[in-house]
């Protein structure tokens, strides 16, 4: 459909310990691998190292892994989705000006009368129902 694929994703595992940096590359490089096998290249990744108290600028909700992201990539945004599993990942969307946002249930519990998000799905799966 001609979508460029960029992974936007918190790592707050780092900031406490449980893994480090390295350990977050090794498996970044293993899903960009897997999704390539079938298919799928992915343009790039961004990730905040931070924990929620660090006061970062870039830890979802904030929304500068998105900015960094548009800017580095030249993105539209009025063409641009969001897809994610949190409201964080909305909230930080909206806030760098994309507006069309999926949210996938993923096993969450989401009470969607107080999501901002566009739509949301049970699975990602259901995406062709919505963006083609």
């Amino acid at each position: 459909m001609g979508f460029s694929f960029i992974v936007v994703t918190n790592q707050s595992g780092i900031a406490r310990g449980i893994y480090n940096i390295d350990n977050y590359h090794h498996l970044n490089n293993w899903m960009i691998n897997e999704f390539k096998k079938r298919g799928i290249d992915i343009l790039d990744t961004f990730f905040c190292p931070h924990g929620p108290d660090d006061g970062c600028k870039c830890r979802k909700p904030k929304p500068g892994m998105l900015i960094s992201a548009m800017e580095k990539h030249s993105i539209d945004r009025d063409n641009s989705w969001m897809i994610g599993d949190k409201e964080v990942d909305i909230t930080a969307a909206r806030e760098s000006g994309i507006y069309k946002t999926i949210l996938v249930r993923s096993g969450h519990d989401i009470d969607e009368t107080l999501t901002k998000a566009s739509f949301v799905i049970n699975s990602i799966e259901d995406i062709k129902e919505i963006i083609y």
